[in-house]
């Protein structure tokens, strides 16, 4: 039976450590990213409140802002598809999508400003 018993261990070892090679495995390979070569692009997102995000998606040649919220998908603004470059002077890489979004958002609202 102790010879059963440390068959049955190893084996349930074995299938723990391949999961956990295919796991690693998957995240190098750009897990989902790499299977969503469909005709939807995720170009980039920004939290706006615990949460709520808003997100750029590139459909075909438009992109679509949508409000992302608990249980609730939101169009916000559809406009034709651009080119974000990476601003010089070390800004981050979230920097031009958060400048887009500065644009975009309705002026004299009455909000706290800086």
């Amino acid at each position: 039976m102790n010879g059963a018993m440390l068959q049955a261990f190893g084996a349930l070892a074995l299938v723990i450590a391949l999961m956990f090679a295919s796991a690693w495995v998957f995240r190098r390979s750009g897990g989902l990213k790499a299977l969503s070569r469909g005709p939807v692009r995720l170009v980039g997102g920004i939290s706006v409140g615990s949460r709520e995000k808003v997100i750029l998606l590139e459909v075909a040649d438009s992109w679509v802002l949508v409000g992302v919220a608990p249980g609730q998908v939101s169009a916000l603004h559809t406009l034709p598809r651009q080119e974000l470059r990476p601003e010089q002077g070390g800004q981050s890489a979230g920097a031009p999508f958060q400048q887009l979004l500065a644009r975009l958002a309705p002026r004299g609202t009455g909000g706290a400003q800086s």
